[in-house]
């Protein structure tokens, strides 16, 4: 009877050991499973970022671009308009001194 009582107890304290191996290995297998997802979840929302950081980089510069094209366009626009303006206006008084002159004389 101390016989079987000693393989009984035996084997249960194997089979806890193995359980607790098992729990173990579980563990182990979980935290794995769950530090690969959380790199690659970190590794995709760094690549999603960096590629709305581009896109708003690209956005704001190609907008900083044409506003910059746009302003200087209406630069050269007002300066060429001002430039024929006093040239037109100078040759005017030049034709009409000049025809002064050829009426008085």
């Amino acid at each position: 009877m101390r016989k079987t009582l000693a393989i009984v107890s035996l084997t249960l304290a194997f089979g806890a050991g193995v359980d607790a191996a098992d729990t173990k290995a579980q563990t182990t297998t979980v935290d794995k499973a769950t530090a690969a997802a959380t790199d690659k979840a970190t590794a995709a929302a760094k690549d999603k970022a960096t590629s709305m950081a581009t896109k708003a980089t690209s956005m704001a510069t190609d907008k900083a671009t044409s506003m910059a094209k746009d302003k200087a366009t209406d630069m050269a626009k007002d300066k060429a308009t001002s430039m024929a303006t006093d040239k037109a206006t100078s040759m005017a008084k030049d034709k009409a001194t000049g025809m002064a002159k050829d009426k008085a004389t």
